[in-house]
């Protein structure tokens, strides 16, 4: 894709082409059966919060409570 363009009146022509090949590439999948299972083995996660809470409040750290994350990409600096 090209440079980012934040102007929303111009479309630079290799961010177009870029987005209709994505575009074409997903809908050769859409609604095949691999696309299909896909979407069933993402629905079968078990993706509770129950096992990070736990991690969490044995680290002391109270419920409702602000966690500060810090680092590399940190945009708070």
């Amino acid at each position: 894709m090209g440079a980012f363009n934040i102007d929303c009146d111009a479309v630079h022509p290799k961010d177009e082409a870029a987005t209709v090949l994505i575009i074409r590439g997903a809908v050769k999948i859409y609604e095949t059966p691999a696309y299909s299972d896909m979407v069933q083995n993402f629905m079968d996660l078990y993706l509770s919060w129950e096992g990070p809470e736990e991690l969490l409040l044995s680290q002391g750290v109270a419920v409702g409570s602000e966690v500060e994350v810090g680092g590399v990409g940190d945009c708070s600096t």
